[in-house]
């Protein structure tokens, strides 16, 4: 793991408690640990780091990802994840 700092912010569509029951679902499928709530929390595996929520608007900070992963190439999988949701 290297560490980092790479925030990306996704705006989503829906109920926050359904969209995080489908991320707690999917990041439980890939071996990714999850804790919090509609309000924030943390997760761990591949990468690591946190989130909050404010409204519709998610923030997500990542403080540890593999070396090899490029800080774009991160930002770019979270925001695809998010935007079907």
């Amino acid at each position: 793991m290297a560490s980092c700092n790479v925030k990306v912010t996704v705006t989503v569509k829906g109920k926050i408690e359904d969209v995080l029951k489908k991320v707690k679902a999917t990041a439980a499928s890939k071996g990714v640990k999850f804790s919090g709530d509609e309000k924030g929390g943390k997760f761990s595996g591949d990468a690591e780091g946190t989130y909050k929520v404010d409204g519709q608007t998610i923030t997500i900070i990542i403080t540890d990802k593999p070396w090899y992963a490029k800080d774009s190439q991160v930002s770019d999988a979270i925001t695809k994840f998010f935007a079907g949701m």
